[in-house]
């Protein structure tokens, strides 16, 4: 019986993402297949690590897959650092707050420097 990449489990799946920027997952894995699809989600919803995530991706990120997965999310942290200037203002720009993400169980912040921004 021949084994396909397809065949390999989700937590073998999730190691491998370990190793990629959150960039590199939507690039590579987003748009493979609806199976693909399923196990990124499944990812993303344990493992929501934006602290490399430049904008465009984190812009297809909110747009595209988190009003889908928004109730389930476990865990998010959110930068504003050089490289990935702005994240929590296009989060409230697009119209999301934190009431909305019930299953939240971890909430980081790194680099912010205004505290206006977790106020609203």
């Amino acid at each position: 019986m021949a084994t396909t990449i397809q065949d390999l489990p989700a937590e073998l799946w999730f190691m491998v993402f370990r190793y990629l920027s959150f960039d590199e997952l939507l690039t590579s894995f987003d748009s493979l297949n609806t199976c693909m699809q399923g196990i990124l989600s499944g990812y993303i919803r344990r493992n929501l690590q934006l602290q490399c995530c430049k904008r465009t991706p984190f812009q297809k990120l909110c747009r595209n897959h988190l009003s889908k997965i928004h109730q389930s999310l476990e865990v998010i942290c959110f930068s504003d650092n050089m490289d990935c200037l702005q994240q929590l203002n296009v989060f409230q720009q697009l119209g999301y707050s934190f009431d909305k993400f019930v299953h939240l169980r971890s909430l980081s912040f790194s680099h912010i420097e205004s505290m206006d921004l977790l106020n609203t």
